[in-house]
Order: structure tokens, then sequence, then C-alpha cells
């Protein structure tokens, strides 16, 4: 709360917002529809392509989502692509 009040005294109330926002997720245009893997079966996860390694971590709800995620990226199956999934099981 300091720090927003820090800022209002600064800058002026109205033009700070207190609030956060979450914006549009932007897919890359040079990131192909293959690349992308399907991660609606999971919880807080993250695909993250760089330097040639796909990573994949988050959590999933039951193997068989677990499961999926795998199949989707064997799928991309590139030999100059390393493929590293992180998915833990996580039951409510």
């Amino acid at each position: 709360m300091a720090r927003v009040q820090r800022a209002q005294h600064l800058y002026g109330s109205q033009r700070v917002d207190d609030q956060l926002h979450a914006g549009a997720v932007a897919n890359p245009a040079w990131l192909s529809p293959a690349f992308r893997p399907d991660l609606r079966g999971t919880r807080q996860a993250i695909a993250r392509l760089a330097d040639a390694r796909l990573g994949i971590e988050g959590t999933v709800g039951a193997e068989a989502a677990r499961a999926q995620v795998s199949l989707a990226m064997a799928a991309i199956g590139s030999s100059s692509l390393q493929q590293v999934s992180r998915l833990a099981l996580h039951r409510p």
C-alpha cells in the first residue's frame, strides 16, 4: 500500500491504478501451431521454447492428462528439439 501511496504522491492519484490487470497472451508469429502443446488439462502450466528445448512445467489432476501432454509433445517430434516434461500429479 505504501508504494501505491508514494506513486500517487509523485504522479497524482488520478494517474495511478492500483489494480492488477492481465493482458492477452500472444504467440509470436514465428511459433507454428506444431510447437504449441495442448495444456488444457493442466493447472499453472508453463511451456517454454528456448535454445532447441521445449519444457513443460505445471500440475495435472490425473495421470491421463499427463499422458495426453506427453503425446502432444511427442507429436512435435524433432531430433533437434529436446523435450522436458515436469508435470506433477496433484489430486485435490
